[in-house]
């Protein structure tokens, strides 16, 4: 019996070391789990920053866009509104001209 219990010794040592290695294994693999849970969180995160960042960047370039064709569009409207008051100009000078012709 005296080598039964000493089988049983081990056993149980080796049981108790495989258990421990299992918690230790279980215990890594939990780490290993958050961290890569986290990692996928950080990562989704700056993806997002980064479309918001472009987004803002787009709309500061349509932004500037548009405020240069306003700026254009103002010059075209002041450029119509001579040529058109040129043009009354003209049509009330044909008409004094054409008054003195009759």
């Amino acid at each position: 019996m005296g080598n039964s219990s000493s089988s049983d010794g081990e056993l149980r040592a080796q049981i108790s070391t495989l258990r421990s290695t299992l918690n230790q294994t279980q215990a890594a693999v939990t780490k290993a789990q958050q961290d890569t849970e986290r990692v996928r969180v950080e990562a989704t995160r700056e993806r997002e920053e980064a479309a918001k960042r472009h987004k803002q960047q787009m709309i500061q370039s349509l932004t500037q866009q548009l405020t240069t064709l306003q700026a254009q569009a103002e010059d075209k409207t002041r450029e119509y509104d001579t040529f058109h008051q040129q043009l009354l100009d003209l049509q009330n000078q044909i008409a004094e001209e054409e008054k003195t012709l009759a």
